[in-house]
């Protein structure tokens, strides 16, 4: 992407991105660190030590460290990204993790864990029965998640887990302690690493987490959640609903008329809107349903936006009947990608950039229009950033 419009000398533009790239990484680093710089301040000592002395040993978990260089190929395992469809490819990763995504561990490591959690579960004290204590939301509401872990009730039974990754690794731990049961997922490329621990504990307890596969019909939809600015989208499915909405799409099961459920998640389809109870994310959603564009070619969008806020550009395309975008500022210039469009004034944009291993899913793109009837803006969110304002140059 051409960044700026005009030229400028070869030194000035080396210096140029060098800083660039020096505030990038600072900014990086900063977001993942913030905790574990104030318990290295606090005790003089460095993350990695403390969770060494503190975790690792008392665990018995021999091997595992904190490596926060993401770019470091531990034991010379390589993740992979794809699938059998378009092919797997080596994973490149280059994130510093000073938290708690920069621990690395083998599978044993995490075996001597949950055995570690098992073997203390009649200490009142112990660490794993304090962070896994009941949270609530700040309306009082259960929340589904606190000091680390994810609460949920999987047939019939209360578990806690985690799970994790970055490019190219995919993991997931589960513990039942009504059960003394613990499982743990380490994938090397990015396949539901959740869902292969849900069918373990399945086999293991000879129980039903997820209810059998059922076609949908009539759920097929665009819509558009004008609160949080994302849209919705609805497909039928032999095995159920397909909802894209959040970070990746989710299977929904249809359980009576205009009605389907998933864990944590509800949905109805009211004809012109789109009821959508999220418990997970104690969210609320009313959306409205759209008129599906079939194809524009991007040029009354086309140019240039700022969004103040993040202090980034955007630069649109449109060229050849497609749109392209391309954004630049404090975390670096990133690539042109393809916009795609759903409805009028409203586009979608699919990147595959991340910061760990999921991307946060596709981008909705919705046009602002002034009293002329001219584009003035645009307002761009996904589920991890959402109602970014970006004003016409």
């Amino acid at each position: 992407m051409r960044a700026l419009a005009t030229t400028e000398a070869p030194q000035a533009k080396a210096a140029r991105q060098a800083e660039l790239l020096k505030r990038t990484y600072e900014r990086a680093v900063a977001n993942t660190k913030e905790m574990s710089e104030l318990i290295q301040r606090a005790t003089g000592r460095t993350f990695g030590e403390l969770l060494a002395e503190r975790i690792f040993a008392p665990a018995g978990m021999a091997t595992a460290m904190l490596s926060a260089d993401t770019s470091l190929q531990l034991d010379e395992v390589v993740g992979y990204e794809g699938n059998d469809e378009v092919g797997f490819l080596p994973a490149r990763s280059a994130i510093t993790w000073l938290g708690d995504s920069g621990v690395a561990a083998s599978l044993d490591d995490m075996l001597a864990w949950e055995t570690h959690i098992d073997a203390t579960r009649d200490d009142p004290a112990n660490l794993y029965g304090r962070i896994s204590a009941p949270v609530f939301f700040a309306d009082g509401k259960p929340a589904s998640y606190g000091f680390g872990l994810r609460r949920d009730r999987l047939a019939g039974r209360d578990t806690t887990g985690h799970g994790g990754g970055v490019r190219g690794f995919c993991s997931f731990r589960l513990h039942v302690a009504s059960e003394r049961l613990s499982v743990v997922v380490i994938f090397n490329h990015e396949a539901s690493a959740m869902r292969a621990a849900w069918s373990l504990m399945e086999a293991a307890l000879g129980c039903r987490i997820s209810p059998d596969p059922a076609p949908a019909k009539g759920w097929e939809g665009l819509w558009l959640d004008d609160e949080q600015g994302l849209f919705v989208r609805t497909a039928d499915t032999p095995s159920g609903v397909r909802l894209h909405y959040s970070v990746s799409p989710s299977l929904v099961t249809p359980v009576g008329d205009n009605h389907a459920k998933a864990l944590g998640l509800a949905l109805h389809n009211a004809g012109d809107h789109l009821v959508m109870d999220r418990a997970i994310d104690n969210l609320h959603v009313d959306a409205r349903r759209l008129t599906p564009l079939a194809w524009a070619d991007g040029a009354e969008i086309a140019g240039r936006y700022r969004c103040d806020e993040i202090d980034a550009w955007l630069t649109i395309e449109a060229r050849d009947g497609a749109a392209y975008a391309g954004f630049d500022g404090t975390l670096g210039t990133g690539p042109m990608e393809r916009m795609y469009p759903l409805a009028q004034d409203l586009w979608s944009i699919t990147t595959r950039r991340a910061m760990d291993a999921a991307p946060p899913g596709e981008w909705t793109v919705i046009a602002r229009r002034d009293l002329t009837g001219q584009i003035e803006g645009l307002t761009i969110g996904c589920w991890l950033a959402r109602r970014l304002d970006y004003r016409r140059m």
